[in-house]
């Protein structure tokens, strides 16, 4: 009967989400009937029925066994038990909550027919493609998802959920959610103890997680260009930074230019579409984060105002050919909690934490860290930090160049899923976990794969200087302007250091003097 009644309620409701929670499902989140398993749009069973898909038992791994009591309060733990006890198992490549949609690579009415996007360089694309490109990432803002989103203003709305309040996601709102959501408990010191676990971040799973978060925003992405352009090729670029000395992607028609100064850093030039943008998870104000508990334990929605999208350009010492070359010469991907072991500690410094961010040799670490961690340490503002980054344009085109070197290095390595970390892991990142955030539930050594089993490719394995030539001669690069170069608070950046408003008017007139066309 609960079945029946799941599948007659799944017919007359939105498919909308917690995350990736479908809602027929959400009020079954804090009952008894922990079941997930909606009937897909055209089928009258739940999960398809025999062919496409059968309602299971979710199997979540048993990864808490040495943690806090305290800890195992965290209802992202064991991904999706908390929610669920059963949902859909899809066969074959047939995916979605409900398995009405085909997996990755695959499309048709029976998911029998190849489908791999290309994934290209920004700067191939045509200004035809680019125009495409800038309006569909403008519409995400505005086109509701198929998810919606746990309301956490306050502690006591998690912990886990007991009293949920949900509201509807866009595709960006849900994309910048996704990446932020926590377990929050009423009580602050315990939260601040035990409520800001990070599981997609400072540990082997940044990479499975965030490659699946591309693939996500890609086919979303790719839904938007069908429904309006009709492109049915779309795939999601890549800005390659390897050797670049400045933002070039930073123009309006791509992802904006620098515009004007305030106290909280350079906004965007207004005839970029993306300028005035607000910010999804603005970080609370230090007196409402002091209500909370301190620190930063808080939610996506404790912020009681919508910052705007900002940048706060700090450095121009984007990552070299040298940092990458090095990363890619890693043999292993991770070694035992190196995660807790010294930057340049480079017995100890794997594929995964130094992809990240958080080891290297002292003259490519520096002080802003490599590869991934030193783009968003360069741009700051809003993408300075987990919980705003996804608001800025840069961080889909940043991301899809993070997936181009992994899948390089694993063409040179050809790893194994069990080259992945399955002990002595942070919380959520070991290879048998759920990926957190996402449903229906993917684990992270299911995308620990070559990317012809995911469905894109990429244009190209060059990168750096040797590709910006032969753009610039085909004339498809464009030029900087002095605003490119500009800190509000520090004033000129020059690409190796900072420079103070003080040395600012001789190195500016040198400048000039070497870039004949900026503009001030």
């Amino acid at each position: 009967m609960l079945l029946l009644a799941l599948m007659l309620l799944s017919l007359q409701q939105p498919q909308l989400s917690l995350g990736l929670i479908p809602t027929v499902c959400v009020a079954n989140v804090t009952s008894k009937a922990s079941v997930c398993c909606p009937v897909p749009k055209g089928f009258s069973q739940p999960c398809g029925g025999r062919g496409r898909g059968e309602c299971v038992r979710i199997q979540a791994y048993q990864e808490f066994e040495n943690y806090h009591p305290g800890l195992v309060k965290d209802d992202r733990l064991m991904w999706p038990s908390r929610f669920f006890e059963f949902g859909c198992q899809c066969d074959s490549r047939y995916w979605g909550a409900d398995c009405g949609e085909c997996f990755f690579g695959w499309r048709g009415p029976r998911c029998n027919q190849r489908d791999v996007r290309l994934r290209r360089n920004i700067f191939t694309l045509s200004p035809a493609e680019r125009d495409q490109y800038r309006e569909i990432s403008r519409l995400m803002r505005v086109k509701m998802s198929p998810y919606s989103v746990l309301i956490e203003k306050y502690n006591n709305q998690s912990d886990p959920l007991r009293s949920p309040v949900f509201v509807p996601a866009t595709v960006h709102y849900w994309l910048v959610y996704v990446r932020l959501r926590r377990t929050l408990f009423p009580d602050a010191k315990q939260c601040q103890q035990f409520g800001i676990l990070d599981l997609n971040h400072g540990g082997p799973g940044f990479m499975t997680w965030h490659r699946y978060y591309t693939m996500m925003l890609e086919r979303e992405l790719h839904k938007i260009a069908v429904e309006r352009f009709n492109w049915t090729t779309f795939g999601l670029p890549y800005w390659d930074w390897v050797d670049a000395t400045w933002c070039e992607v930073c123009q309006n028609d791509i992802v904006g230019a620098p515009g004007e100064c305030d106290n909280f850093g350079q906004r965007l030039h207004p005839a970029s579409p993306f300028s005035g943008w607000d910010e999804f998870c603005t970080t609370p104000s230090a007196k409402d984060r002091q209500q909370l508990g301190g620190g930063s334990c808080y939610g996506c929605h404790a912020a009681e105002r919508f910052g705007k999208l900002v940048r706060q350009w700090t450095s121009l010492s984007l990552p070299t050919t040298a940092e990458v070359n090095y990363g890619l010469s890693i043999p292993r991907y991770y070694y035992p909690e190196e995660f807790n072991r010294p930057a340049q500690d480079l017995e100890n410094c794997g594929f995964a934490r130094y992809l990240e961010g958080h080891c290297g040799p002292m003259e490519l670490y520096g002080k802003i860290g490599t590869l991934h961690n030193k783009v968003h340490n360069s741009v700051m503002g809003s993408f300075c930090c987990a919980a705003t980054a996804p608001n800025d344009p840069i961080f889909f085109m940043h991301h899809s160049q993070i997936s181009r070197l992994v899948h390089m290095w694993f063409l040179r390595h050809r790893p194994h899923p069990v080259d992945m970390a399955n002990i002595n892991v942070s919380p959520g990142h070991d290879r048998q976990s759920y990926m957190v955030g996402f449903y229906p539930p993917i684990r992270h050594e299911e995308v620990f794969t070559d990317i012809a089993a995911l469905g894109y490719e990429y244009d190209t394995l060059e990168f750096g200087e040797p590709v910006r030539r032969r753009l610039q001669k085909e004339g498809r690069m464009p030029k900087p302007t002095l605003k490119h170069f500009i800190n509000c608070q520090r004033g000129f950046l020059h690409p190796q250091h900072r420079l103070h408003r003080h040395e600012f008017e001789d190195e500016l007139q040198r400048f000039l003097a070497e870039h004949p066309g900026a503009a001030a």
